[in-house]
């Protein structure tokens, strides 16, 4: 069970926040520099780019579904 929502979610990458999280038993990340927003598996450092968060959140997918879809299914490990 996650107790961080997707609208929290939401209000923290549109304020520059980072957030990593595990599915599935995968770790991913959601990061951003000068040049963009990304999506990143670890491990294979699979990875997604969006122009900003709000892309990132309607057009990021992880196994065909998009974050909102997953979300109640991931465990955060860090904000910052």
């Amino acid at each position: 069970m996650n107790d961080y929502r997707f609208e929290e979610l939401k209000k923290d990458l549109s304020t520059g926040r980072e957030v990593e999280f595990q599915y599935k038993g995968n770790k991913y990340s959601i990061s951003h520099n000068k040049e963009g927003w990304y999506l990143t598996r670890f491990g294979d450092d699979t990875e997604q780019s969006f122009a900003n968060s709000n892309d990132l959140l309607k057009y990021g997918t992880i196994e065909a579904k998009t974050l909102n879809e997953i979300w109640d299914e991931v465990i955060v490990e860090s904000i910052f």
